[in-house]
């Protein structure tokens, strides 16, 4: 059964991939159009009492809304309810802002019954990190805490966090001077589109909750960091290129997921003071795609299997360089519009995969199914993002479930990729050995042909030379052989040379070598041997032969005689000395009436 059963990829499934790529990017230029907020009913959102917090809980359901395009609505006048009428129920655990650069006014009714003395009982509105984009997407992020007059009671700005427990700019704690009923104002901007999933929690929950995050984030990068270092490992062992790009395509992701978290601000705080911060998400974003690439180039082997897609590859991955180094002089809004196409080329890798795959490169299935969870849960996560859906706290899990279950399944692909190129380079191997089996054998008698013989005669007379061991060289070859081609034809002549190739590997040694040196010269080694007990091997290979008779066409049958020389190896003598002697003492033999054997002097 062909690999085409288990895999049927058919040209009508790779036009279909290609469309779907196409309506993904269609999709991608239509973004604008999609907005997660729902223009619902003027119905006032339900009251959150606090007082019954005790771990996060979802402000969504509790918010209301207002867009304000021209940035011209105050404080006081949200306060004071001159434009309650225009607020609007989320009705969804998150925000969504797009790129419209408007002010957006959020609105949270809430009660407290009693308010807590110790710090860990207090609350906190959380923002968390915007997703998808880094902070510096948000321009405002004020908070307001207004009590049931009106009146203000806590203002907090964007960037101006008093509590200095808490890393991020979107968490605010909610200090209440009294029981009552309150309600909360936050006016949001931001130059691209981002998602704020706002909750409420105590600060000892907070804590918690941040500690565990802390601990799978160092456990995470830990095990990235582990896994590139163990394939850094393996590409210095095997040198297989493509472990050496998986661990740079890990590095990346690490460095990706650092910024993405918060981890890189925290610790590189330089790079925010000298207003590169901005810059990195897109930067890495751009590297993560290019090294992921170029890894899909290595492990598909596509410069052999699809030379079309290589070059397009190439030449995605070298506009991407040349974007990297223009990057810091262009406009952030800019950038990260254009750097948004790149992870899209990314799932391009996986119509290599197909091709490659159906021009016989069978370790591409493993790449396909080591790629397949992102292809599922990457695209959900992008058209949640363009507001196509809504987006959910599963949807922020989902991306950073299905990249780590990829890179988790690769190197699974590789090690079978390994195991496949290992079995082609035996079977490579294993043809180049019977290709040079073959131009070293004679096809006629299954001997070693001349060429054979002169390396294995340099060889066996300088072992000669350095053990000291006898070694002896006969030289037989047919009498009068053209004449007998002539009486008797050339299939009488091949029947000839095949059967004294027959006696030869029966009368010789296990350690003698025989070789066909040409026409009807054969040539046969015997280390070990002196020249007199070489004689008698030869002997008995001229009785044998001529104790044969072949068939032919003519009436008469042909008798078959063999004239051979011998010469024994004197030490320092040299092969091309040896093989001479040899040749002398045959010649003699043909002299000497033929159908014998002359020993060399």
């Amino acid at each position: 059964m062909s690999w085409a059963n288990h895999f049927p990829f058919t040209k009508n499934a790779v036009i279909g991939t290609i469309l779907n790529l196409a309506l993904l990017l269609i999709a991608v230029l239509l973004s604008t159009v999609g907005n997660a907020v729902p223009a619902s009913a003027k119905s006032q959102a339900p009251t959150l009492y606090l007082s019954k917090v005790i771990g996060p809980v979802s402000l969504g359901p509790h918010l209301e809304i207002l867009k304000d395009s021209e940035k011209n609505i105050t404080i006081e006048q949200v306060v004071t309810g001159q434009v309650s009428q225009r607020f609007l129920p989320l009705k969804s655990d998150t925000f969504f802002l797009d790129d419209s650069k408007a002010n957006w006014w959020i609105k949270a009714a809430l009660s407290i019954s009693e308010v807590p003395e110790q710090l860990p009982h207090h609350w906190v509105i959380d923002a968390g990190w915007p997703e998808f984009w880094d902070w510096y997407a948000v321009k405002v992020f004020d908070v307001y805490l207004a009590d049931s007059n009106g009146n203000i009671r806590l203002q907090r700005a964007f960037g101006k966090n008093e509590f200095s427990l808490f890393i991020s700019p979107f968490v605010h704690q909610l200090q209440f001077p009294e029981p009552g009923d309150y309600t909360l104002f936050i006016r949001v901007r931001s130059d691209l589109p981002v998602f704020l999933p706002l909750v409420t929690n105590t600060v000892g929950s907070y804590m918690h909750s941040f500690r565990k995050v802390s601990m799978i984030k160092a456990l995470v990068c830990g095990v990235l960091l582990a896994m590139a270092f163990i394939h850094f490992v393996l590409y210095l062992c095997i040198r297989d290129d493509a472990y050496v790009w998986y661990s740079g395509f890990i590095l990346t992701l690490v460095l990706y997921l650092t910024v993405q978290t918060g981890l890189m601000r925290e610790y590189v705080p330089a790079l925010w003071s000298a207003g590169l911060g901005q810059y990195l998400d897109p930067a890495l974003l751009t590297l993560f795609s290019i090294v992921f690439l170029q890894f899909a180039r290595i492990y598909l082997a596509s410069r052999i299997y699809a030379p079309n897609h290589d070059r397009l590859s190439l030449i995605i991955i070298w506009s991407g360089v040349c974007w990297l180094g223009i990057l810091p002089f262009l406009n952030v809004s800019l950038v990260n519009t254009v750097t948004l196409a790149y992870p899209m080329f990314c799932i391009y890798s996986m119509l290599i995969a197909i091709v490659t795959m159906r021009k016989g490169f069978y370790p591409a299935r493993h790449f396909i199914f080591a790629f397949s969870p992102y292809i599922l849960g990457g695209p959900t996560v992008l058209l949640a993002y363009m507001g196509i859906f809504e987006y959910s706290s599963f949807l922020f899990y989902l991306l950073p479930l299905v990249s780590m279950i990829s890179v988790l399944l690769f190197p699974y692909a590789l090690t079978r990729r390994l195991g496949h190129l290992r079995i082609d380079q035996g079977q490579i191997q294993r043809k180049k050995q019977a290709t040079s089996q073959r131009a070293m054998t004679d096809s006629l008698t299954g001997l070693p042909n001349a060429r054979l013989f002169q390396r294995d005669l340099v060889q066996f007379t300088r072992r000669t030379d350095q053990q000291g061991e006898s070694l002896s060289l006969a030289i037989f070859d047919v009498d009068d052989f053209k004449q007998l081609n002539h009486e008797h034809g050339p299939m009488v002549g091949d029947e000839v040379l095949k059967a004294m190739g027959r006696i030869i590997r029966v009368a010789i040694r296990d350690s003698d070598k025989a070789y066909r040196y040409g026409g009807e010269e054969f040539c046969l080694l015997l280390p070990g041997s002196t020249v007199h007990e070489g004689a008698a091997i030869c002997e008995r290979i001229r009785e044998s032969l001529q104790n044969l008779k072949f068939a032919s066409d003519s009436e008469r049958l042909a008798k078959v005689t063999i004239s051979t020389g011998i010469a024994e190896y004197s030490t320092a003598e040299g092969p091309d000395s040896l093989l001479f002697r040899a040749s002398r003492a045959m010649y003699r033999a043909k002299a000497d009436g033929k159908d014998t054997v002359v020993v060399a002097v």
